[in-house]
Parts: C-alpha cells; sequence; structure tokens
C-alpha cells in the first residue's frame, strides 16, 4: 500500500463517526503496540535453539547441494 492510498483511507476514517474513529484509532494503537513488544520465548522453543545452535557448533549442517536436492524434490 502507498503513502497516498493510506493518507486517503486516513482522511474517510476522518468522516467516520466519532465513536467508529475511536474504534479504529484504538485497534491502529493496538497493532503498533504488537510491534514494540519483546517476543518471549517458550522453554521448548529455547531448548530448539539450543540445540539448532550445538548442530552449528560441530558443523552439522546440510550442504547447499543437499538444501538444492530437497527443494527440487518438492517443486516437482
Amino acid at each position: 500500500m502507498t503513502k497516498e492510498q493510506i493518507n486517503s483511507v486516513l482522511d474517510r476514517v476522518r468522516n467516520w463517526s466519532p465513536a467508529r474513529q475511536e474504534d479504529a484509532a484504538l485497534m491502529l494503537l493496538a497493532m503498533e503496540a504488537q510491534n514494540c513488544a519483546s517476543y518471549r520465548l517458550s522453554d521448548d522453543e529455547r531448548a530448539d535453539i539450543e540445540a539448532a545452535l550445538e548442530e552449528l557448533a560441530r558443523d552439522e549442517v546440510a550442504s547447499d547441494k543437499d538444501v538444492a536436492e530437497v527443494f527440487n524434490r518438492f517443486r516437482r
């Protein structure tokens, strides 16, 4: 969406009833707050990340060729 399209929508919102404008503002504020919130890992997510980092440290990673073969298999 372009800035012009966003401005156009906001101009239309300004013509809505005050109650509807408040609803729109509260929704936008909630969306903005989601972008600022820190994400907290679950214990399972943290364990998965730690296991993956350990695999990297042991150089247990797929080669570019291996990855390409898997993707090619699913593209057929």
